[in-house]
């Protein structure tokens, strides 16, 4: 854990209240920090998968009746995706998995996709998990942004109930009542996290490409 004295000690002209009142929260989870500590590793896949483990226990559902498991996520610790990887450490065998990447937006458009699912009956169960791990990707030397990310994770179950009476709507049963999803990028410049290669000659006799310099990731 991260507190907000910790970070005075590395971000410049930074202090406490500075942060508070920028970002309403006094500490942030740093997995960075517990490679430092010597303490346990913990990584996106860890955290996606003790929170998707809490809220089953909380539900009461047996990891074997989910039917698809999503990971919302900007921070993969796997490039191929990490729902996979959470989905096996569940024991969620009995679902597909993969990763939806939109900023901070995610767990929103994740949240609607799988609504879309249980709403055409193809899956019962669902497992939203939205977890970061952006204390690795941040610029610890610009303070206007580094306070604002950290690392952590959160999971939704959601389950299709076949009861769609008006009895079980005034009950208050929790549903998705509805949706507005909306996307714009012409502020892409204003925050980004972009890959940047080092160009590098790539020999001619190991690809087939002309010999010149292409950016390596």
């Amino acid at each position: 854990m991260c507190t907000q004295v910790d970070l005075e000690l590395v971000v410049e002209e930074t202090l406490d209240e500075w942060i508070r009142s920028r970002k309403g929260i006094a500490q942030h989870l740093d997995t960075t920090k517990a490679l430092e500590d010597g303490d346990e590793v913990e990584s996106l896949k860890t955290l996606g998968t003790q929170a998707a483990k809490n809220a089953l226990e909380m539900w009461g559902l047996d990891p074997l009746d989910i039917d698809f498991v999503i990971c919302a996520t900007s921070s993969h610790d796997d490039m191929f995706g990490d729902a996979t990887s959470i989905a096996a450490g569940l024991g969620a065998t009995n679902s597909f998995a993969y990763d939806l990447t939109a900023a901070c937006s995610r767990f929103l458009f994740a949240t609607v996709m799988v609504g879309q699912f249980l709403h055409c009956g193809s899956i019962k169960n669902a497992i939203v998990v939205g977890a970061d791990a952006l204390s690795r990707w941040v610029d610890w030397e610009d303070r206007d942004s580094c306070i604002l990310f950290g690392d952590g994770a959160g999971t939704m179950v959601l389950t299709n109930n076949t009861d769609h009476t008006e009895n079980s709507i005034m009950n208050g049963l929790p549903r998705i009542l509805g949706y507005a999803t909306h996307s714009n990028g012409k502020g892409y410049n204003d925050l980004k996290c972009a890959d940047k290669g080092t160009e590098q000659l790539v020999d001619a006799k190991y690809a087939s490409l002309p010999p010149k310099k292409y950016p390596l990731y």
